[in-house]
């Protein structure tokens, strides 16, 4: 009664005309469906009827309406916008992806490519952002270091335990945890990375300063029966027919043999490659260190463990060791992507890959992935069509018919 009452109110303050207008789309949500008018057309005997066709009023309005239409046109400024539409069109459908989400169809020649582990753990996560950053070489504008990053801070870590280890090498006196000699270490590692101007920075480094020497201090850091082989070390093999280079921050010899350390700055595990499940669980980097660094490094000895030493929480945060099986079907998966030229805009399902990726205005991932889930792909479509007539080639009934007709299509 109160709305009807509104309603009354406003038809009094119309003086010479009032009209009336609805939506014929109605929005909901993130969609679209057919709006429907409002009862109080019938309520007052009016019967809705299409507004007349108004004129272009610019050569732009234009292009909008004759894109849709494809309507023909001598207007290069069209011509383009159509093709360009067409493009979006595609990769906001639910098809398979095309070249324009990285599927180029051109097998990379990995002959002379030394892939690092930050490379396969980037194909591993997303094809596209390996394609993006390494074949495309996309890069982010350059930009002002305001806070410390996250690979800026990473660098002075590791920066600042070179130096110290080095000098522990020379003279196992030192106390490494010592924050006057930490400090000294650590202005000659900012000097080295030409570490930018911040904010408050002497405040903050006495932070920075504490974190190390939290670290240090830990018997995991530095366990007594270790020998400190080797600091920042290169290394260059072959895993799965692919040229590996890297370099690993620590090798210490004990007892037992070889351990091989790579620092993080995190408290938590780094994210591995994609499992069958697209989760990123499957650890590369430590696997990749006892495949192929240590038989090349040091080939007479065996290795005892590999590990990620938090420099934050003062511990081993290393997550459990992926199978061979797991490992093989990672190396196959990564030499496909390659072969095939087949680089799709394709992250983990929680999309992990897609926290410290700079190429999200060119993939424009957004739930158009959903649309172009793996279900939808040629590939995944034989796959399961070959599989079920496996089923029904051990089944009772004449399913010959059904057979055939899935033959066929295969």
């Amino acid at each position: 009664r109160q709305e009807s009452l509104n309603f009354y109110y406003l038809l009094q303050t119309a003086i010479a005309k009032i009209t009336f207008s609805y939506a014929r789309l109605d929005h909901q949500g993130s969609s679209y469906s057919n709006g429907e008018p409002s009862s109080y057309f019938s309520r007052l005997g009016l019967i809705p009827t299409d507004p007349p066709v108004f004129p272009v009023p610019s050569p732009e309005i234009a292009r909008q309406l004759y894109l849709r239409q494809s309507h023909p046109l001598d207007d290069d400024v069209l011509t383009r916008s159509l093709r360009a539409f067409t493009v979006e069109q595609y990769r906001e459908s639910a098809e398979p992806a095309d070249e324009y989400d990285g599927v180029v169809g051109i097998s990379f020649d990995d002959s002379e490519h030394w892939f690092s582990a930050s490379q396969l753990l980037q194909l591993g996560q997303c094809p596209f952002k390996w394609f993006a950053s390494r074949v495309l070489k996309l890069a982010e504008p350059d930009k002002i270091e305001e806070e410390l990053s996250a690979g800026l801070r990473g660098n002075l870590y590791h920066q600042v335990l070179e130096f110290a280890l080095k000098a522990w090498q020379q003279d196992q006196t030192i106390d490494l945890s010592n924050e006057q000699q930490l400090y000294q270490w650590f202005l000659q590692a900012e000097k080295k990375l030409n570490f930018p101007s911040l904010p408050a920075w002497p405040s903050r480094r006495i932070e920075h300063i504490k974190t190390l020497k939290n670290a240090i201090q830990k018997p995991e850091f530095l366990p007594a029966d270790s020998e400190v082989l080797a600091l920042e070390t290169k290394f260059q093999g072959e895993w799965h027919n692919l040229k590996i280079t890297g370099r690993i921050d620590r090798i210490d010899r004990t007892s037992q043999g070889l351990t091989l350390i790579d620092y993080k700055t995190s408290s938590s595990p780094p994210k591995g490659v994609k499992n069958s499940e697209g989760e990123t669980k499957i650890d590369l980097q430590l696997p990749l260190y006892e495949a192929v660094a240590a038989p090349n490094l040091y080939p007479n000895e065996i290795v005892h463990q590999t590990l990620y030493y938090s420099l934050t929480k003062g511990k081993d945060i290393s997550p459990k060791s992926p199978s061979l099986e797991e490992l093989n079907e990672v190396g196959d998966r990564l030499k496909e992507h390659l072969t095939k030229g087949s680089y799709p805009v394709q992250p983990d399902i929680k999309q992990n890959a897609c926290e410290y990726c700079a190429y999200d205005s060119v993939c424009r991932k957004g739930d158009r992935l959903q649309r172009k889930s793996q279900s939808n792909s040629p590939i995944s479509f034989l796959e399961d069509a070959k599989e079920f007539i496996g089923c029904l080639e051990g089944g009772p009934g004449d399913l010959a018919t059904n057979k055939k007709y899935l033959e066929e299509l295969l």
